[in-house]
């Protein structure tokens, strides 16, 4: 199943929200602002269906759970004017494995294993505030491609970032925290049409739709490493 954990949106004028041109609305897991067209860019983050015992991510089965809580942001947006009229820019795909030993552990063995690519990838630190050890980051060398993948210890980035939205974090159970420790996040970020349209099959032109993304039985984070290292991986 398909879990996002960041969207970006661009609504119609006609698609109704309560804010003034140019000023911006920002909400735990909602940021939205309108540009000179009076069109609005969306941003969605998983964090807006976050709770006590879950980290969050927009899926198939709570996206109408979203919706409720844009429109107590003053969003409207309908149920299939939500899934077939908006206009999708930019995703992120997220899958989470819980792992037996520390995450640390498989990263370290996942740089090392794709060591062997580096005439086609680079391979970066995601997070500084994370370090080598907890984070991996993951980009073509080619300048056309507008993708990269994220592998990261979601326990070790929730304590980093705990005081910068103290609302996300401090909603957690210490038993939530706790099953966190062996959490493995892979996030692929697809910043272009281009890289959406590979990563989720979409062959036809025109507009990306949110349907497009959420229904998809793509395997998109897979396929992307299959891709980079032809299938070894």
């Amino acid at each position: 199943m398909i879990c996002l954990d960041k969207l970006k949106l661009l609504l119609k004028p006609t698609q109704y929200i309560e804010i003034n041109p140019f000023e911006r609305l920002s909400s735990l897991g909602i940021e939205a602002f309108k540009q000179a067209t009076n069109a609005t860019v969306l941003n969605l983050s998983g964090k807006i269906v976050s709770s006590s015992n879950s980290c969050g991510g927009i899926t198939p089965n709570n996206y109408k759970n979203v919706l409720q809580k844009l429109e107590q942001e003053g969003i409207l947006i309908k149920d299939q004017d939500f899934l077939s009229n908006v206009k999708v820019l930019a995703a992120d795909v997220t899958k989470d494995i819980i792992v037996q030993d520390e995450p640390k552990f498989y990263i370290s063995a996942l740089r090392e294993a794709l060591c062997p690519y580096t005439r086609k990838i680079q391979i970066l630190i995601y997070e500084k505030d994370l370090g080598a050890k907890e984070s991996l980051l993951i980009k073509p060398i080619t300048k056309t491609s507008r993708s990269s993948l994220c592998i990261y210890s979601k326990y070790s980035e929730l304590i980093a970032h705990r005081h910068k939205e103290p609302a996300y974090f401090e909603q957690f159970s210490p038993q939530f925290l706790e099953t966190c420790k062996n959490l493995l996040r892979f996030e692929l970020r697809l910043t272009s049409f281009r890289a959406l349209r590979e990563a989720f099959h979409i062959e036809r032109k025109g507009t990306i739709f949110v349907k497009d993304l959420l229904f998809s039985e793509c395997n998109v984070i897979y396929e992307y490493m299959n891709n980079l290292t032809g299938g070894v991986i």
